[in-house]
């Protein structure tokens, strides 16, 4: 058990492979020694780092910024920037996660109410798909080939692949400024902010058909 410091923390990813925490905060991602604490590196970025994804098999991390509005692509062992795939399909928001197997980036967009899928090798946009306002967390099931948005505005939006195209499946009615999901072990898990008739805040447990 340790604490580090890194005022406005707004993300954090375990890298398994080298066994580093990285933290995004205002504009730097830190590196954290896994095993106690302590800081080995501070990697500067053009902008505001929200979401990010860390693809350890190709020793790279792709960082959602803002203002301006690009993914940034670090290399992991040379700790520095080496592209920035621009946005303009919509604004680029704070989640983001990725297709193992095509290595498809998801971006999700808040403000527009999108997910914008990216080419990781040229970094062009390849589609956008709309989606409720308030995408806060989004993440990709690779067993059925589907997104779960969680969107702050009051869904949870089920997305899948069909036939090459993105169509949204579902979208579950959640507590409004219910944000922040996680996906594990099959199963999705929403922290909903506390009801009117409950005591405190909670977490809610999807969990997808069986036959899927």
């Amino acid at each position: 058990m340790f604490s580090a410091k890194a005022a406005g923390a707004d993300n954090v990813h375990y890298h398994a492979g080298n066994r580093i925490v990285y933290v995004a905060h205002g504009t730097t991602l830190t590196e954290l020694d896994a095993q106690n604490g302590e800081s080995k590196a501070a990697i500067k970025l053009s902008g505001s780092i929200h979401g990010f994804n860390v693809d350890e098999k190709a020793g790279k991390i792709y960082a959602v910024l803002t203002k301006p509005s690009v993914v940034a692509v670090v290399d992991v062992a040379k700790r520095e920037v080496t592209d920035q795939f621009a946005m303009t399909l919509a604004d680029a928001g704070s989640p983001i996660d990725r297709d193992p197997k095509t290595g498809h980036l998801f971006v999700g967009c808040p403000k527009k109410g999108m997910i914008v899928i990216l080419d990781p090798k040229s970094g062009k946009e390849l589609a956008g798909i709309d989606i409720p306002l308030g995408i806060d967390d989004l993440h990709f099931d690779e067993h059925r080939n589907r997104l779960y948005a969680s969107c702050s505005d009051g869904n949870l939006a089920v997305l899948e692949k069909k036939n090459e195209r993105w169509i949204t499946i579902a979208k579950l009615k959640s507590p409004k400024n219910s944000r922040t999901c996680a996906w594990a072990g099959g199963k999705l898990y929403l922290g909903v902010p506390r009801q009117d008739d409950s005591d405190g805040p909670g977490i809610w447990v999807y969990e997808p058909d069986a036959s899927k």
